[in-house]
């Protein structure tokens, strides 16, 4: 965001639970001062920090693969129950480049994202297949994906619906 402090560019791509935060805290920017476009909003999000798996691997792993999602559903649910000590946790095994405010703040919002509105801490890891669609129609209207994918050829959630038995 430096060159967007320093008026050498006039929009920057941030993510909301860190780089729009830093300009709100650090900067001295108010909610009023900023243009946000959500892109959520636009129609226009791509999914992002997903996991994929090779589907070899995952056959020949399933019990482990169901484990290893069951372990991180657990880890990102006690974080949305104490968001200040997972902040914590986050902010001593960090680099220093981060405040401990500023990573209970992105805490807050990334939580926000891993539970949305409308879901429930039972939810987190679930496929929303329109959105993924979305994210296959826009790659694919870019350029970026070259052939159209069938969403329910590429995606198992058969692995999550395990974990969370």
């Amino acid at each position: 965001m430096d060159q967007f402090n320093n008026d050498e560019l006039d929009a920057a791509s941030a993510m909301s639970y860190n780089e729009y935060l830093l300009l709100l805290e650090d900067e001295g920017y108010s909610e009023e001062d900023l243009n946000v476009i959500n892109m959520n909003k636009e129609g226009a999000a791509l999914l992002e920090d997903c996991l994929f798996v090779k589907r070899s691997w995952a056959e020949e792993n399933p019990e482990l693969l169901a484990r290893f999602l069951r372990a991180t559903i657990k880890g990102w649910q006690y974080a949305a129950e104490n968001i200040d000590e997972a902040a914590e946790i986050v902010y001593n095994a960090g680099d220093g480049s981060s405040t401990l405010e500023h990573q209970k703040a992105m805490t807050e919002k990334v939580i926000d994202l891993v539970i949305p509105e409308g879901s429930d801490a039972s939810q987190i890891g679930s496929l929303d297949k329109d959105k993924i669609q979305q994210t296959i129609d826009l790659g694919y209207g870019a350029g970026l994906i070259k052939e159209k994918i069938n969403i329910e050829d590429s995606i198992d959630d058969s692995y999550w619906n395990e974990a969370v038995k």
